[in-house]
């Protein structure tokens, strides 16, 4: 469907944004939140995310939350 990328990135927004999450206005596929003085990054191409947080503490936290919106799989750390 054309609109289905379009659909899918409204979805997302609305539920990052109920976690805090705060899209950048330089670039609409960046989210940011900070948390506890603790700036974290999340990058989203097509349905993929990748987030970026200074602890491993944080990134489960980020990740946890989530799974309780969405149905994810883990593919471990970013190789490159």
């Amino acid at each position: 469907l054309k609109q289905a990328g379009r659909e899918w990135h409204v979805l997302l927004k609305n539920e990052l944004n109920k976690l805090q999450w705060i899209q950048s206005s330089y670039d609409p596929c960046l989210f940011i939140r900070e948390s506890k003085g603790i700036k974290s990054y999340l990058i989203v191409y097509v349905d993929d995310m990748l987030i970026l947080t200074p602890d491993a503490e944080t990134m489960m936290a980020t990740k946890g939350e989530i799974r309780k919106v969405f149905d994810v799989e883990d593919a471990g750390e970013a190789k490159y």
